[in-house]
């Protein structure tokens, strides 16, 4: 049994690893992450998180866990000229088993569900999610995408809970997943059964 789910649990992350990303999309890796536990870690310049509190520490961005708690995150993305020439909408995605509310370069571009410090105050967000990024917020070279997120709604604990967190042409995130998963199909359904 413990076999089966080894298996299928190597198999969902070989999918969930196969989430596309155009050639001009910027994509977080190292993120500054402060947690909230005992309260609000108190507001920088822009109002938002103060991200020189000692509690702060830069993590890749799969190593962020908002789960049963709110933390703050902020990601530096360095946007390319190419992106910013594209006639297609830009937006942020959030790709993350919780609630959020990301501000771009210090304004509120929206939020999915409603972050917050306990149960009672957050209202569970969608998985996946995008944000419109107005095109006069944006600039070319560094673009700092700060997010407030928790999930304190879960009954199952997920080891990396956030999955994407990213700035590039707006897209369905369903569509998005659906286009990296379709072409995995025939390796996983061989994987599959080789393993029956």
């Amino acid at each position: 049994m413990k076999l089966f789910f080894w298996l299928i649990s190597l198999c969902f992350s070989f999918l969930i690893s196969t989430h596309p990303a155009a050639a001009d999309t910027v994509v977080a890796r190292n993120v500054i992450f402060c947690p909230t536990l005992a309260g609000d870690i108190g507001e920088g310049e822009t109002g938002l998180a103060n991200f020189n509190d000692s509690s702060c520490e830069e993590v890749p961005f799969w190593k962020l866990d908002p789960q049963q708690r709110q933390i703050w995150v902020k990601a530096t993305l360095n946007v390319t000229d190419t992106l910013l020439a594209s006639e297609k909408p830009l937006g942020v995605f959030v790709w993350a088993k919780a609630s959020s509310e990301v501000f771009l370069n210090g304004q509120r571009i929206g939020q999915n569900g409603t972050p917050a410090s306990d149960k009672d105050g957050e209202i569970p967000g969608r998985m996946d999610a995008v944000f419109y990024a107005p095109r006069d917020l944006i600039r070319s070279g560094e673009n700092e995408i700060i997010i407030r997120m928790s999930s304190q709604h879960g009954f199952i604990h997920f080891a990396q809970p956030v999955h994407f967190i990213a700035l590039g042409e707006y897209a369905n995130p369903t569509s998005m997943i659906l286009a990296a998963i379709w072409p995995s199909l025939i390796p996983f359904g061989a994987l599959i059964a080789g393993a029956l």
